[in-house]
């Protein structure tokens, strides 16, 4: 950025919260058993020696993109309005996707758990869909 030059309010927002993003992580890589909480960013810095796309810059965008967390702008609305329609339009993929996240269920120990890593990698038809 030349200097000198003043950001937008979000643009600054945005900045900062890049800036938290990353020292977070660093801090994980740093120390990750200290630090392991099993969310998102703890389950991404995890597989950075084991995945060659996951970088510290991918992690930063990937979490702090509104767009990739939350539907927050008429694209992403329009995107899952029509990922509803073609479902609604489509059962035996409804029923597909069930099956692959029933079969899931069924091998966890502990039905209150959140999704894991390893298992959001297990579901190839469902990553095929979104």
């Amino acid at each position: 950025m030349p200097q000198g030059y003043d950001c937008p309010p979000n643009f600054q927002v945005q900045k900062m919260i890049m800036n938290m993003i990353r020292n977070t992580a660093r801090e994980k890589l740093k120390a990750p058993k200290k630090s392991d909480q099993g969310d998102l960013l703890n389950q991404a810095v995890r597989e950075m020696n084991n995945e060659k796309f996951l970088t510290e810059d991918f992690i930063v965008y990937l979490i702090s993109d509104p767009e990739v967390l939350f539907a927050s702008s008429e694209s992403v609305s329009s995107a899952i309005t029509l990922a509803i329609k073609l479902l609604c339009e489509h059962p035996s993929v409804v029923n597909e996707l069930r099956a692959e996240h029933e079969a899931i269920l069924n091998k966890r120990e502990n039905l209150d758990s959140t999704l894991t890593w390893d298992e959001y990698k297990s579901m190839p038809f469902s990553l095929q869909v979104c």
